[in-house]
């Protein structure tokens, strides 16, 4: 006879088909995407004693298209000032001159193309000079002859010195050490001339002198008997000499008085008054 399966068994056994059915659907393989490909590199194989070329194949790029690379700005370059430092080297032809003598001074690596001045330094910092300005050639080279002897009237004293090579400023050149050794006192014989003789009131003359000591104040005087005219001041060279030039027309230090025709002296002396020489001319009128 036939079995009758009651409704809630029939209703679980619905249930249990279904349940059954999607669990069968889940266990289905879940599709997934194929591997990327990996890049291949092209092989060339060259057989053993050939003499086949290899060439580079070009390198695959490792960017991802759309990506920017960062940029970079090249840093400046480094450029070296041209070097002004000077390392000026003084040399002598002798360490120990005697006072009146000269000495040879010759200098490598100054400062090109500059004029310098050649002092003679105490311990006691007196200084005299300068006794030469020689100039530089464009190798900072220098060459230079010195008489070392009283200057302006100052006297050089025997013992060490410095003898230096500096730029008016100071703030350049060289210096060496030097012996002064006693001598005497020097002898000079100082003597003065005139460029003409006799002279036409109002017109120019030159005086020069020779056997001074080098680079000294000399003074210039003038007058008929006692010479009371003061004309200036003027500077002998390294040799001892100079020359000054005046007009005779109107006395320096008068009121407008005029020359008269006859005798005129002139004096030049040192500021000491030590060495003196004198000259006398004639006036006369045009």
């Amino acid at each position: 006879m036939p079995v009758k399966i009651k409704s809630g068994y029939f209703l679980q056994l619905l249930g249990l088909l279904i349940l059954s059915a999607l669990l069968a659907a889940c266990g289905e393989a879940t599709p997934t995407a194929p591997a990327a490909a990996k890049p291949t590199f092209p092989v060339t194989t060259v057989a053993p004693g050939s003499t086949a070329t290899v060439r580079p194949t070009a390198t695959p790029s490792l960017t991802t298209p759309g990506t920017t690379l960062p940029s970079y700005t090249a840093a400046p370059a480094i450029t070296t000032a041209p070097s002004t430092s000077y390392h000026p080297v003084l040399i002598l032809n002798t360490k120990t001159v005697k006072i009146g003598e000269a000495v040879v001074i010759s200098g490598k690596d100054f400062q090109p193309n500059t004029k310098f001045h050649v002092l003679l330094v105490y311990p006691d910092s007196k200084t005299l000079g300068p006794y030469a300005t020689p100039v530089t050639d464009a190798m900072g080279n220098l060459g230079v002859t010195v008489k070392l002897e009283e200057y302006d009237g100052k006297s050089l004293d025997p013992g060490n010195a410095t003898l230096a090579v500096l730029t008016q400023d100071g703030k350049n050149g060289a210096s060496t050490p030097i012996t002064l050794l006693a001598s005497g006192h020097a002898s000079y014989s100082p003597v003065l001339k005139v460029s003409k003789n006799p002279v036409i009131i109002g017109n120019e003359i030159t005086l020069t002198g020779s056997g001074y000591p080098a680079f000294a104040s000399i003074e210039v005087l003038g007058g008929v008997q006692n010479p009371g005219i003061k004309f200036g001041v003027v500077k002998s060279d390294d040799n001892g000499n100079f020359s000054y030039k005046l007009k005779l027309d109107v006395p320096p230090g008068t009121s407008g008085e005029a020359y008269r025709p006859g005798p005129f002296n002139f004096l030049a002396r040192t500021q000491d008054n030590r060495l003196t020489s004198n000259i006398s001319i004639t006036l006369v009128e045009s």
